[in-house]
């Protein structure tokens, strides 16, 4: 027998385009301010690519076969782990910073996930990000996880910060030589 899928009156969804509804409204004024509006623009003028988007298929994480240096600064896997990756020639700024929440805020929306406890964020880069961490050098919003390492970024979502230069990672030993 089929179910009756009719929402009831008090849960139907709101159908209401408010943010559309809101440049409409608004529009008026901004423009007797001598301003021009776009309604809901898309700011996607550029194609923009996450690096790595890492889902744990099982409930915990199973190193146990696997050498440790192939995981370092990555022992705190979540559910959802969004990585960005400079390469040796670029620096983890506070540009590339901004672009990093970008792409978690999109994630999220994208997953519908709600809950940020879900979600870690690594960023991977050969070069010790001096001017980023100085910005925060009088707080306590960077702590040393391990010295010239491995480091965590407690600004908004925190970013866990892996330093490759000077690594032994089997892995990224051969894409620093091989580029």
């Amino acid at each position: 027998m089929e179910e009756n899928k009719t929402e009831p009156e008090n849960e139907e969804k709101d159908r209401t385009s408010w943010h559309r509804l809101l440049g409409l409204m608004m529009t008026p004024l901004f423009e007797k301010l001598g301003c021009e509006v776009t309604v809901e623009v898309d700011l996607s003028f550029k194609k923009q690519l996450l690096d790595l988007v890492v889902v744990r298929k099982h409930s915990s994480v199973l190193f146990d076969d696997v050498n440790p240096d192939y995981y370092e600064g990555f022992e705190n896997l979540n559910e959802h782990n969004l990585i960005s990756f400079k390469s040796f020639r670029e620096v983890f700024n506070m540009a590339a910073l901004e672009e990093f929440y970008g792409h978690f805020t999109n994630y999220k929306k994208m997953k519908t996930l709600n809950d940020e406890n879900n979600i870690n964020l690594y960023a991977v880069t050969n070069r010790f990000p001096e001017t980023l961490f100085n910005r925060f050098k009088t707080t306590k919003l960077v702590e040393c996880v391990k010295k010239n390492r491995v480091y965590d970024l407690k600004v908004l979502t925190p970013v866990r910060v892996i330093i490759t230069k000077n690594s032994n990672h089997p892995i990224l030993v051969n894409i620093r030589f091989n580029f």
